[in-house]
């Protein structure tokens, strides 16, 4: 197989390369005129938005109070762990004591 010789790129005539357009002063356009919305579709809308930021708000509320409940669980369960903990212990603790006066 031949190798193909690269193209080398020629640069373009000075009068020939392509203009960038420039976007036109913004007081220049002509708006396009956009059909009436409908009073019920407005409605409808700010409805929408108004029930949106109601669920937002009732969300984040009760993300807050669910992690407060957590908080407290989480606090209760360690203080049964360290007494279920202490029970054991004293069982062990008792029953040694028991083996070595020799009344298990």
């Amino acid at each position: 197989m031949e190798a193909m010789p690269e193209k080398k790129k020629v640069p373009a005539a000075p009068g020939t390369q392509k203009k960038k357009k420039v976007p036109a002063a913004p007081g220049t356009l002509k708006k396009k005129k956009l059909p009436a919305v409908p009073e019920t579709l407005k409605k409808k809308r700010r409805n929408f938005a108004e029930l949106k930021v109601k669920r937002l708000r009732k969300k984040i509320a009760l993300k807050s109070l669910r992690r407060a409940q957590r908080k407290l669980i989480y606090e209760k369960a360690k203080y049964y762990h360290k007494e279920y903990r202490q029970m054991y212990r004293t069982e062990i603790r008792m029953a040694r004591m028991a083996r070595k006066a020799g009344n298990f």
